[in-house]
């Protein structure tokens, strides 16, 4: 993200980096800022960060113009994303926008979207469509309207219960709690628990997508088809007026300008930026003054519903000097940004310097203490009429309560996502006063072991490795239990829904009944036939409630 300059500059200065090794040797991470605060600021004397990369209504036209070649290829994926960089780069109110618009309403109508074609003429009336285009635009609406299907939805009472907690966020199972033992938080259940239950849904802190020309939205990451441009950067896409508005109001305004440098950024620095607006908009100095002031009390009560749980967060790494070198400029850099913005900081010096500390303490806590997440979601692709499981990598958000749980690859809890949201959903019966674990990939929710491991090559670069699979020590019981006849039957209805399509009521509940048969053994083929099923179902479940496209 940072000019090399600065890394250049302190790697031939001794005097420089021996400053900064001294304030990391004082254990204050506001002392590590504020010190290459300094060195950017005096001894460097960088300028501050700005915007490099403008609107253009030329460049939008030869995107545009790229997409209908390959729109006339048949090429519609390459069509689409063709079209929303058009977008992104058509300048507020252009005709290169309104063009856009116009083109994607094509492609909807030739791929038989016929409401998304609807949508974004419309838009394109909304905007003065220019004369030319009006007459082939309300031709084109009319005959989507004629071929319009009317929305037939079937809503078994399974889905409507898991459709009503997801609306409930953050949600928490009241039959769980947060403990701290030896230096560490656990997450323990304080009543049995089925498997099958949500026991939480948590919406990301701050969620980030690495490149929107595949339809993902900058602030929910929904996938859709009608998108809405920035009026100033060429980044970011929304799924409509309402996440733009958003977005704009939380963070974005304030990133908006150094968007070019924050697309090349670090991940879990671009998700601390918008953290520490997100923070700093949303409240007063004062209380982020106090707040920074014991942001590392170890005797801090996490709670999910403050809008400062993203500083609850411990983790226990032992190593993190090195990080914070790295990272303790492009804190600065960011500091120095905001500071160009009128009205960010308070206007006495005393109490302006008091809020440059607080907040290079907060922003370096953020970045030392919270992982980044892969976002992985369900979403239909609409030219093969498949549904995929993992449609783009390059979506992250940040979940503080999901940090509290421990990692294990014979964990009893696996997640799922619902545009930005993690939901948790136990896998295991789960008995009261038990540890609730999580996969150590949170988006993985294999069952199987040997496939478990093939992430350990990658996971003990990180430290994150079960001790078991590194010594081979498993031992997974994987044959099946003598079951009674009624429990035969069960099991055999539950692998018998493979084949059915995913509106049988209750469906979800006798595979629940059938893998709560087989916990014991879940290394057995049944009980990993009759689990990808259930995935199957809660994936289904989740598609439903986002609706999330893509061609």
């Amino acid at each position: 993200m940072f000019s090399s300059k600065s890394n250049e500059f302190v790697g031939r200065n001794i005097h420089c980096r021996r400053e900064l090794y001294k304030a990391m040797d004082k254990g204050d991470t506001c002392e590590v800022v504020m010190t290459a605060y300094d060195i950017l600021k005096n001894k460097l004397r960088i300028p501050c960060l700005s915007k490099k990369i403008f609107k253009s209504e030329e460049l939008s036209n030869i995107l545009r113009t790229q997409g209908n070649k390959c729109f006339g290829l048949g090429q519609y994926d390459a069509a689409f994303e063709g079209y929303n960089l058009a977008l992104l780069f058509a300048p507020k109110d252009s005709r290169a926008l309104k063009l856009a618009y116009s083109n994607k309403s094509a492609l909807f109508h030739k791929i038989k979207r016929y409401q998304e074609c609807i949508n974004d003429i419309d838009k394109c009336f909304s905007l003065n469509c220019p004369e030319d285009l009006v007459n082939k635009l309300k031709n084109r609406k009319e005959d989507a309207i004629r071929l319009l299907q009317p929305k037939v939805t079937h809503l078994e009472d399974e889905y409507l219960k898991f459709k009503a907690l997801l609306n409930q966020t953050p949600y928490v199972n009241k039959h769980m709690d947060i403990i701290r033992e030896c230096n560490a938080t656990k997450v323990v259940a304080t009543r049995d628990i089925e498997l099958g239950t949500v026991v939480a849904v948590e919406p990301a802190f701050a969620s980030n997508v690495v490149d929107c020309k595949y339809g993902s939205c900058y602030y929910c990451q929904k996938f859709a088809l009608n998108l809405v441009p920035c009026d100033d950067c060429c980044f970011v896409l929304f799924c409509s007026d309402e996440c733009k508005d958003l977005c704009m109001k939380q963070y974005h305004k304030i990133e908006c300008d150094i968007m070019d440098v924050l697309a090349t950024s670090d991940v879990s620095e671009n998700l601390m930026f918008k953290s520490v607006i997100k923070l700093v908009l949303s409240g007063t100095w004062e209380e982020l003054i106090e707040i920074s002031k014991n942001i590392e009390d170890e005797n801090v009560q996490f709670d999910v519903h403050s809008r400062f749980s993203v500083l609850n967060l411990r983790d226990n790494k032992l190593f993190k000097f090195g990080q914070m070198y790295n990272v303790s400029f492009v804190c600065a850099a960011l500091i120095r940004h905001l500071e160009t913005i009128p009205h960010i900081f308070p206007e006495s010096p005393v109490e302006r310097l008091h809020a440059i500390r607080a907040l290079g303490k907060i922003m370096m806590f953020i970045v030392l203490n919270c992982k980044p997440h892969i976002i992985v979601q369900a979403a239909k692709n609409l030219i093969r009429d498949t549904v995929l499981y993992r449609v783009y990598d390059g979506i992250y958000g940040l979940y503080p309560f999901v940090e509290n749980f421990k990692k294990s690859c014979e964990n009893n809890v696996t997640t799922a996502f619902v545009k930005n949201k993690m939901v948790l959903i136990a896998i295991k019966p789960i008995k009261s006063g038990s540890e609730m674990t999580l996969p150590y990939v949170t988006h993985d929710n294999k069952i199987d072991l040997e496939q478990k491991l093939k992430y350990f090559h990658t996971l003990k670069n990180n430290g994150d490795i079960c001790k078991k699979c590194a010594d081979n020590t498993h031992t997974p019981k994987s044959q099946v239990p003598h079951l009674s006849s009624h429990q035969q039957e069960l099991v055999v209805r539950s692998l018998s829904l493979v084949n059915v399509a995913f509106g049988e009521n209750y469906a979800l509940t006798h595979l629940c009944e059938a893998l709560t048969l087989l916990s014991d053994v879940d290394q057995s083929d049944e009980y990993k036939k009759i689990y990808e099923v259930f995935i199957n179902f809660v994936q289904i479940y989740l598609l439903r409630e986002s609706e999330n496209m893509y061609i």
